[in-house]
Order: C-alpha cells, then sequence, then structure tokens
C-alpha cells in the first residue's frame, strides 16, 4: 500500500551551497550555519 505521505526530495551538495550562498552565508566561515540549507 503506497504511502499518502509525500516524499522529501533529497538535496544535492551543490543545492544546498548554491542556497547557502543565496543567503550570503560563507560555508567555509559559516559552517555552523549550514543547518539552515538542510531545513
Amino acid at each position: 500500500m503506497p504511502s499518502s505521505i509525500p516524499k522529501r526530495k533529497q538535496a544535492s551538495v551543490v543545492e544546498m551551497l548554491e542556497y547557502v550562498k543565496g543567503l550570503n552565508i560563507d560555508p567555509i566561515r559559516e559552517a555552523d550555519m549550514l543547518w539552515i540549507a538542510e531545513e
């Protein structure tokens, strides 16, 4: 029986880095902020 809950697409590393840069977060200096992109 198929689940009625849609599966979330797993973002690639490249997509996450592009998103982080769009938020003006430096992925090297502000690595502790990368969780934002994962959400």
